[in-house]
């Protein structure tokens, strides 16, 4: 069954990132994705697909890594993987966020915006705290978007709203606006 990529969504939500804007104007991604619209192998491999069984990567996502092994080199679609987990700039050209090539690229269960409001945004905030009061080390002190959301009542899962809202079928990121 062909999967469909939904519209890019930005969900990184660290306070003063976007993904968008980290991708140079010249960069050689954003000029190919200026000028394909990658969406035109939806209609020519729809015959291929099938109408049950499991969802496909979609195919304007594998149609991009496939350009990516061949214009940055990459020895292997193993090495491919691997990588795109760590370049923000394939992020971004594949359309996928953070959490999501974390999931994808890593194999993990969950991004690390979902695990966080899995375990809660409140009990994160609590132990980077007192790991910072007990070591006194800038690295464990907890970020100061954590603690505003954790007092604006974004809690994660537990209250319906973290990094993203779980109020109806599906998560759904927040923009945040805190």
């Amino acid at each position: 069954m062909m999967g469909h990529q939904p519209p890019y969504q930005n969900k990184l939500f660290i306070a003063g990132f976007n993904l968008e804007k980290r991708i140079r104007e010249d960069h050689i991604l954003r000029k190919i994705a200026q000028q394909i619209d990658f969406n035109f192998i939806y209609r020519e491999v729809k015959d291929t697909y099938g109408d049950n069984g499991n969802v496909s990567v979609p195919p304007p996502v594998i149609l991009k890594m496939m350009l990516l092994l061949a214009l940055f080199n990459v020895r292997s679609e193993r090495e491919l993987m691997d990588t795109i987990p760590l370049r923000l700039d394939w992020l971004w050209f594949l359309g996928y966020d953070i959490d999501t090539g974390i999931k994808l690229g890593l194999n993990h269960p969950m991004g690390p915006l979902t695990l966080l409001d899995f375990v809660g945004l409140d009990t994160t905030y609590n132990i980077a705290n007192m790991m910072f009061e007990e070591y006194r080390e800038k690295r464990y002190a907890p970020p100061p978007l954590l603690k505003k959301m954790v007092l604006a009542g974004y809690y994660g899962r537990k209250s319906e709203k973290g990094f993203y809202g779980y109020s109806g079928e599906k998560p759904v990121p927040i923009n945040l606006g805190i």
